[in-house]
């Protein structure tokens, strides 16, 4: 992470995850672990002094081949709200209703539910307080 970050000089990195770290078919939410993975990941970003953004997981719509609930998608979303800091979290499940937006598959949108969930995101974006790099001052 911190070489890509090096490389690329973003002003932020958004992060868009949660859905398959839901295990949705898994009797228990795999809490230790989610919380491992989000650790590393947020560590490695909060070291390199990027400022980041977590985008939790949309409602989409329950069952299918994932076996994707409501209330999994819920949990999950209550965890990294309270998790992915310093990174800011982004609550998909605040952009729409549940089952709003159509899916293939249950946990995957059509075209017309990624352009929702895109379009969605890049507003909740934009309402992202700006660093001093990010609203245009170079960084050393």
């Amino acid at each position: 992470m911190a070489q890509l970050i090096k490389a690329e000089h973003p002003d932020l990195v958004l992060i868009v995850l949660g859905d398959t770290m839901a295990a949705y078919r898994q009797p228990d939410f795999p809490m230790n672990w989610v919380w491992q993975q989000v650790a590393a990941l947020t560590g490695a970003i909060s070291a390199t002094g990027t400022q980041c953004a977590w985008v939790g997981p949309a409602w989409g719509q329950e069952g299918g081949q994932y076996g994707k609930t409501y209330a999994r998608a819920e949990v999950m979303s209550r965890f990294l709200a309270t998790n992915v800091a310093p990174c800011t979290f982004i609550d998909s499940l605040e952009m729409s209703s549940r089952g709003q937006w159509a899916t293939i598959d249950g946990q995957h949108f059509t075209a017309s539910g990624y352009r929702a969930w895109g379009g969605a995101i890049a507003k909740a974006v934009a309402r992202l307080p700006l660093s001093p790099s990010a609203a245009g001052n170079p960084r050393p």
